[in-house]
């Protein structure tokens, strides 16, 4: 397949880069905004940018052409390529959240964190290839502004629950909000929306507050960095915080009958999710599993050890 086509025109000024396609299964897709050259939002991982830059050469651009990068918030599979990007590009900024910031710089807790899902240093690198530092004199801290880009207004605001560095960013323009995280994951290929839920710092309380933010800016499009647009803005909300309830609910039920966080990722990784389709990644229920356990025990709902390994 032409690296081309990964990419789909979402806006006039805006394209997708769908990470999956490009081989790169647990990576954040990328959207790029046309303006004087190219705007990232996200990275993705060191191993899906070869396939985007590939991908924008097929548009008539290049790495040459990418002004400046926005990261929803510092994940790996968000923002793990941006060392690898700075290292091409030492002239590139790097638009983060103020708490996000720190962890560009030293990534090495972010390592420490992901192997609660990964495992090890080698499972996190089969999923995101090598994480590099940004440099301090490449990384701007915005939070709470209008970031004008030669022309190009983007509305920046504080987006927590999914991670407390987590940025949502407005396209007035567009009408398009880019979520990062903050709604969850959509699969347009499905319509499955499922709670973007991940340890360690993952916060029910703070994500919904983000969702009544969101719905106040009114956007018209929701672009999701997990796997593309829908242009329902106003069932995406209502769907996020359904499904917040619901899984909340289901895993707080379970995690109450004794079982540990292995069991339950057992139990539940076979079962259909939506109409019939069941999650392929298996990582995602890990991530949503192990979420949702630290966030009860950090409120003191578990007193036992629990473990993803347990079963």
């Amino acid at each position: 397949m032409n690296p081309g086509d990964y990419l789909s025109r979402v806006f006039p000024d805006v394209y997708y880069f769908d990470s999956r396609m490009g081989g790169s299964t647990g990576s954040s897709g990328v959207y790029i905004i046309v303006h004087q050259g190219l705007i990232l939002v996200e990275t993705g991982t060191s191993l899906a940018l070869p396939p985007l830059i590939e991908a924008l050469e097929s548009i008539g651009f290049g790495l040459n052409d990418v002004r400046a990068v926005i990261v929803t918030h510092v994940h790996l599979d968000h923002a793990g390529g941006a060392g690898w990007l700075v290292r091409r590009r030492p002239d590139l900024k790097v638009y983060v959240h103020p708490r996000g910031a720190p962890h560009l710089e030293d990534p090495s807790r972010l390592m420490e964190s992901a192997k609660l899902v990964y495992g090890d240093l080698d499972g996190i690198r089969a999923y995101h290839g090598d994480v590099f530092p940004v440099p301090a004199e490449n990384v701007v801290r915005v939070l709470e502004t209008t970031l004008d880009l030669d022309g190009l207004r983007l509305e920046i605001i504080d987006a927590p629950g999914h991670a407390p560095h987590h940025l949502g960013i407005y396209h007035p323009q567009n009408g398009c909000f880019f979520a990062g995280e903050a709604l969850g994951m959509f699969d347009p290929d499905t319509g499955i929306l499922l709670p973007a839920v991940t340890p360690p710092a993952f916060d029910l309380e703070a994500n919904l507050k983000t969702v009544d933010r969101v719905g106040g800016i009114s956007p018209g499009t929701i672009c999701f960095s997990h796997f593309g647009i829908h242009r329902r803005a106003g069932w995406v909300l209502e769907q996020t915080v359904d499904q917040l309830a619901v899984w909340a609910a289901r895993l707080r039920e379970m995690f109450g009958r004794g079982l540990t966080a292995g069991e339950i990722i057992e139990r539940l990784a076979d079962e259909p999710i939506g109409a019939g389709d069941r999650i392929e990644d298996p990582t995602l229920f890990t991530s949503l599993i192990l979420g949702f356990e630290t966030y009860f025990r950090r409120r003191g709902e578990l007193e036992y050890e629990t473990s993803a390994k347990g079963a």
